[in-house]
């Protein structure tokens, strides 16, 4: 990074990482970006509401689903997490010609987030 280093406004560099592991980056490197954003894990509100807007976008009834006990159940998933649950029971079901239920997503996280097969 020393030699992208310059005072010349018109020779600016601008340089952007992205790490989901800033703890393994060493200290000199980190001092060397000006500005650090971390991004959180969706809260419980937005994943009961990602699960409700993509459930309403798939044409499924809410009231099927026990949407607080699924953003219960995904605390520290990431939004690509529960889009894979999601498709995922959506897909064995649809192998299956039924509609999704509130199992099938339970399945799905526990093969998809937590490794277990039934």
């Amino acid at each position: 990074l020393s030699g992208c280093m310059n005072t010349d406004p018109d020779k600016q560099v601008i340089i952007i990482a992205a790490t989901n592991s800033p703890d393994k980056l060493d200290r000199s490197l980190l001092k060397r970006f000006g500005c650090h954003i971390p991004f959180e894990y969706p809260s419980f509100m937005n994943r009961a509401e990602y699960f409700i807007a993509a459930l309403e976008g798939k044409g499924l009834p809410i009231d099927q689903f026990d949407i607080k006990k699924l953003a219960e159940q995904t605390e520290g998933c990431s939004f690509e997490d529960l889009h894979r649950v999601i498709n995922n029971a959506q897909f064995i079901t649809r192998d299956q010609g039924r509609p999704l239920t509130q199992l099938d997503i339970e399945r799905s996280l526990d093969t998809e987030l937590h490794g277990i097969i039934y």
